[in-house]
């Protein structure tokens, strides 16, 4: 039984190590890429439309997008409990993600559209 636990806690080790190298850190990089669309946006006010510019706009949002569902992704497991002794797997502060688990990608969406709030402005849908 030792082994197998041993072996386990290695496996998950060698997980976490992936995962890091392979996706990164989520919160990070929407931040990045969140900057660099202001900047493009920016451009494209001062110089006016450009194609380069928005081609690089609308692949930053496509990403920006990416890295959203895998944010949503990140809080669902989060958030998630241990069914048979209803016991948190993950610190308190966890447990609630910071918007209600209901809202998805579409229904936020479909609230940007209604007004409650801003999307990253896109000057390349304006033109």
């Amino acid at each position: 039984m030792y082994l197998i636990h041993k072996r386990l806690k290695h496996i998950m080790l060698q997980l976490k190590e992936w995962n890091k190298k392979h996706f990164g850190n989520i919160f990070e990089e929407k931040r990045v890429i969140e900057n660099k669309m202001q900047v493009l946006n920016q451009a494209l006010i001062k110089e006016g439309f450009n194609k380069d510019i928005s081609d690089q706009e609308d692949k930053h949002y496509r990403e920006w997008e990416n890295l959203c569902k895998q944010e949503e992704i990140f809080w669902r497991q989060m958030s998630r409990v241990n069914g048979s002794k209803k016991e948190s797997v993950t610190p308190s502060f966890f447990i609630e993600p910071p918007w209600p688990l209901e809202l998805t990608i579409e229904s936020l969406r479909s609230r940007m559209k209604q007004g409650y709030f801003r999307a990253p402005m896109r000057l390349s849908n304006l033109c």
